[in-house]
């Protein structure tokens, strides 16, 4: 059963890869339905990457598309995403405390959303792997539980793992993914985990060196959710640097969440302004971001 699902996923996914256009108003997607649990992944690059006024556009943003949990990237400190909370009605927040001036954090509806304890780090002790450790979030969503691990890996390098080299960028993220993996395998098995964020890499890499070969070649246990858009078009992925695009922002569910997987969609939030990307990338971030939808039958 589990293969037919993987073979379902497989086939929806690619219908969700979709070319998106760089230019031309429109309308964001909006999450409030209430039939699907919608959490979003969002490097807000060095957010306030533009003061207040970055606050004001992700403001706007999240009451447009009103998401369940947004799973932040570069937070400077814990001031923007308190500072972001007190801005929204019915939106807590949560924010590691490692990661220097690149914290991770969550923004999540509290109407809907319980965390069943308070936000924790993992694998903090190993900043070779992790130079900003994992933030984990447990919660429950209309009686649903669920257990978000939230990522920004090791930057840069040159698409070349070098195994005689621990410091190589590349080697360091696939040694990070391995001990995800593992903590994953020892302390949550059977449960219902997303694993998501800034992970500074390509997919769909060669073999020798794809860094995500600990999830990819276990498809009985883990999907790669956003690997339809990460093979689609440019214009569809998540980063862009001036003209440089690559997709570099990634969700990976466990097996108990393949029944529940509906879509995985880069948010083209620049094409919702009145200036395109350049407004965007002035205002907000250098990345897109990247939301799953989970339907649960019989949630509350």
């Amino acid at each position: 059963m589990k293969y037919l699902n993987l073979l379902t996923l497989l086939l929806f996914s690619f219908s969700c890869a979709v070319d998106i256009p760089d230019d031309g108003k429109n309308d964001p997607p909006q999450f409030n339905s209430g039939d699907t649990l919608d959490i979003i992944s969002w490097n807000v690059e060095q957010c306030p990457k533009n003061g207040n006024t970055t606050l004001g556009y992700l403001e706007d943003a999240i009451l447009q598309m009103s998401p369940d949990i947004v799973a932040f990237q570069e937070m400077t400190s814990e001031v923007p995403i308190r500072s972001l909370a007190d801005r929204l009605v019915n939106y807590d927040y949560a924010v590691g405390i490692n990661g220097s001036s690149w914290r991770l954090a969550y923004l999540y509806n509290n109407n809907l959303i319980t965390p069943s304890r308070a936000v924790y780090e993992i694998l903090s002790s190993d900043s070779r792997k992790f130079p900003r450790p994992p933030l984990v979030l447990e919660t429950s969503w209309k009686g649903e539980n669920i257990i978000i691990i939230n990522n920004h890996l090791k930057a840069m390098g040159d698409g070349i793992l070098d195994e005689t080299d621990n410091w190589d960028e590349e080697t360091r993220r696939r040694d990070a993914l391995l001990a995800i993996h593992d903590y994953v395998e020892t302390n949550f098995s059977g449960e219902r985990i997303v694993i998501l964020g800034d992970m500074n890499d390509a997919l769909d890499d060669d073999d020798a060196n794809n860094v995500f070969n600990v999830f990819s070649t276990r498809p009985e246990s883990y999907y790669l959710a956003d690997y339809a858009i990460a093979t689609g078009p440019t214009s569809g992925w998540s980063y862009r640097s001036g003209s440089w695009r690559s997709h570099l922002d990634h969700i990976i569910i466990t097996d108990e969440l393949f029944d529940a997987f509906d879509t995985t969609q880069v948010i083209p939030y620049e094409s919702y302004l009145d200036n395109g990307w350049q407004e965007y990338d002035q205002n907000i971030s250098d990345h897109r971001p990247i939301s799953i939808s989970l339907i649960f039958e019989g949630a509350e």
